[in-house]
């Protein structure tokens, strides 16, 4: 039997009839097991769906014309084609082919490479480089270590798809260049095929160097995580680019406001990732609990509440009103009348040793906005550096921030600007909640422990996680530089401590300066295994510390 058929026949087999009620009869633990088992289960059919999308696509390539299988059924697309036989969306049919051409493509070149070691080992030939590595003209894609994880089950089909679209690879698979706007007007100057392709090897090569740290940080993460990891590798392996695709986006912005038939006005609008957080920071401000009032799960509740303060309005009808005064204060220049004297700011992170090489030059590296991670380019820094001023926060070797000492219950301004600094937003597993929506958690609890105000024991955490580990007992130690989370032993008899990581960019390392024996490519040698089980490149042993705008 083929082994298509006999993984088809399995999938039968187990598509026994199953209710509810079947499963609400499970114990916690069988119930946990059943769904592991089930979503293994799931992602192995998900690969399978992968590889035959890809199949279909190679039979339905635009050279084929009218004699294209998604032509000939009427389709417009291989991807439409797909999302009719799977039933799902568009983007879920574009994940099934995109990653499905990424695993055939590199089970090709993993073929020719080993078909042509096979014929030099049966010639007898000792042909090959000097290195004694046979010289094969078939070379693996760039991409061929996230297949390696996709196959080898490390991650499912969603992860590696998001991995690939942070890293900004094309439908074609290459990595797609970032255009420097270089004659003043907004356009590009002309550039040689050669040039081009030069340009496309080292970016490739650069991000090669920087996949298997890559994998490892990604491991476990959700998609939307992981493409946001991918996201800062690619700054990381393309930091020229950063300029341009911030000028990019700049250029990309509008702002519309409209008059309805019924009188009330409408608006649109997109703005790069350095003036949205500021409207961002507005917002977050103009909804906070504290200023638009709690919300309860009962609307009784609720409504009960906002009459006691003498405010019946819901949050988004006060915070469209605030945004307009607001627009009332900056015409009166009087912003302290709906912002009080805790004015919202956009806070910029960048390392010393970036704006120390930016002193030669063009700029080398990067800066990062604190509420998204997202990277901005050295001008921006040093733009807001020159109108705002900037703050130091020195850290130690071990990459702590210097603290202050027991002398109060709350962590002053500065301590929350260092804990923003190095944690970067909810440092809760999984949580994305930035920097302005967290609190500062006493990891030695202020009466239980008599715990100092230090930054070394302060971590930041969302007000849900906050309370959350305060009300069922999770626990939270210093491990040197980094923290562990001892969950309670009703979630884990044997209290497994589990890593919490930064959510900062500072924790990303610096633009890389690719060696030239990275600029060759990858060859089928080379395993996810591999990969994943090298160790992190080191760190620098002295950090001079890191330079914020000041609000």
């Amino acid at each position: 039997m083929p082994p298509a058929a006999q993984l088809i026949q399995s999938c039968e087999q187990t598509t026994v009839r199953l209710t509810a009620a079947s499963y609400d009869g499970l114990g916690d633990d069988d119930l946990l097991g059943t769904m592991t088992a089930l979503s293994q289960h799931a992602s192995t059919v998900q690969r399978q769906l992968a590889l035959t999308s890809a199949s279909l696509a190679r039979r339905s390539e635009r050279e084929a014309g009218a004699q294209g299988l998604a032509h000939r059924l009427g389709h417009s697309s291989p991807g439409a084609l797909v999302q009719k036989l799977t039933g799902g969306s568009r983007a879920d049919a574009q994940t099934l082919l995109s990653t499905g051409l990424m695993l055939a493509e590199t089970e090709a070149a993993d073929a020719i490479i080993d078909a042509e070691v096979d014929a030099e080992v049966g010639a007898g030939t000792d042909a090959g480089t000097e290195s004694g590595a046979p010289d094969s003209v078939a070379v693996r894609p760039w991409f061929a270590p996230i297949s390696d994880a996709v196959a080898g089950e490390w991650f499912s089909l969603s992860v590696g798809d998001a991995i690939r679209g942070g890293l900004r690879a094309g439908p074609d698979g290459r990595l797609l260049l970032s255009e420097v706007p270089r004659d003043g007007l907004g356009g590009q100057t002309d550039e040689s095929s050669e040039l081009r392709a030069a340009r496309e090897a080292a970016l490739a090569a650069a991000v090669g160097a920087l996949l298997p740290e890559l994998l490892r940080d990604c491991a476990g993460l959700t998609p939307e995580l992981a493409f946001k990891a991918a996201r800062a590798a690619r700054d990381r392996a393309d930091a020229a680019g950063v300029l341009a695709r911030s000028e990019q986006m700049r250029r990309q912005q509008f702002f519309k406001a409209w008059e309805r038939p019924d009188g009330m006005v409408a608006g649109s609008f997109l703005l790069e990732p350095e003036n949205g957080a500021l409207v961002i920071a507005v917002t977050d401000q103009l909804r906070h609990p504290r200023r638009a009032g709690v919300k309860f799960r009962s609307q009784t509740d609720t409504v009960a509440a906002r009459a006691a303060r003498g405010d019946l309005r819901e949050v988004d009808e006060y915070t469209a009103d605030g945004f307009v005064d607001l627009l009332r204060a900056g015409i009166t220049v009087d912003p302290d009348a709906v912002l009080d004297n805790h004015r919202p700011s956009v806070r910029l992170h960048v390392q010393q040793e970036s704006l120390t090489r930016g002193t030669d030059g063009a700029g080398v590296g990067f800066g990062i906005i604190e509420s998204s991670n997202e990277a901005v380019p050295l001008e921006a820094v040093e733009r807001e550096i020159c109108a705002g001023g900037s703050i130091a926060v020195l850290f130690t070797e071990q990459g702590q921030p210097l603290n202050l000492g027991r002398e109060t219950r709350l962590f002053t301004r500065r301590q929350r600007i260092a804990l923003a600094a190095r944690d970067g937003g909810c440092m809760a597993e999984g949580c994305d909640r930035p920097v302005s929506w967290t609190e500062a958690h006493h990891i030695k609890h202020w009466k239980r422990d008599n715990g100092p105000t230090n930054i070394e024991d302060g971590i930041l955490l969302c007000r849900h996680h906050h309370l959350l580990f305060h009300n069922q007992g999770w626990e939270i130690i210093r491990d040197g530089a980094g923290y562990l989370l001892i969950p309670p032993r009703s979630v884990d008899p044997e209290q497994t401590p589990r890593r919490l990581t930064s959510k900062s960019g500072l924790r990303r390392r610096p633009p890389i300066q690719l060696p030239d024996r990275l600029a060759q490519p990858r060859t089928a040698g080379d395993s996810v295994a591999k990969a994943l089980a090298c160790p992190a490149p080191a760190t620098a042993e002295h950090r001079t510390g890191t330079r914020i705008p000041a609000p």
